[in-house]
């Protein structure tokens, strides 16, 4: 007859250390580290969602900046064309909408999806070919009234002539989502800290021994 084992092993993986290991502690360890995971998360998700554009003009020229890009343009005051105020899809690209008659519901709704930007037309020069190209100079959203008073103030530069200088931006540092992961997994690992077990149980220690 083959002798039995009634020891603490069971297919060579020992489960002493797990006896020993207090649950609270355990609890209290994870809870700590998906906190702090969920804080870089929410930093994460600023950073890789953030933007800055910026469009500078002076008397000889303008600049155009995209930090998520990291284009840089730079188009002579002379080769400026016309600012259009538009409206753009969640993807950042030109819709065009029609002002023709009275629009279809559907087409009402998904007119008030879209977003507002501005877009330049300058003039390209290369060997001796002209060509005219277009300039969106952010494919987010930059608010109705901000792009209606940044095509104004365009036009008075680039049309009327009377402005010398222009300064249009449109920035985001920070989301909603990452705000809200930022708190409340700054919160919880403040909670976690304070409410966590952090010591053996002195009663539960006895017991193990």
């Amino acid at each position: 007859m083959l002798p039995s084992h009634t020891g603490s092993k069971n297919n060579g993986i020992s489960y002493s250390f797990f006896a020993n290991v207090n649950v609270k502690v355990l609890l209290s360890l994870i809870w700590l580290i998906v906190s702090v995971i969920l804080f870089f998360t929410g930093v994460y998700h600023c950073n890789s969602y953030s933007y800055h554009y910026t469009f500078d003009c002076d008397q000889a020229g303008c600049n155009y900046h995209s930090s998520k890009t990291n284009e840089n343009i730079y188009i002579e005051k002379k080769d400026l064309r016309h600012t259009s105020n538009i409206r753009i899809n969640e993807n950042g690209e030109v819709e065009k909408i029609s002002n023709i008659g009275t629009l279809e519901n559907k087409k009402k709704k998904k007119s008030s999806r879209l977003g507002y930007s501005v877009e330049v037309s300058y003039y390209t020069h290369q060997d001796s070919t002209t060509a005219e190209k277009k300039l969106l100079l952010s494919p987010e959203d930059m608010g109705r009234s901000y792009s209606k008073s940044s095509t104004n103030k365009l036009y008075d530069y680039i049309v009327a002539k009377k402005l010398d200088k222009v300064s249009i931006s449109a920035s985001r540092s920070v989301t909603i989502v990452g705000i809200i992961c930022m708190c409340f997994g700054a919160f919880s690992t403040m909670l976690s800290l304070i409410a966590g077990q952090w010591k053996e149980d002195k009663k539960m220690m006895k017991k193990s021994r």
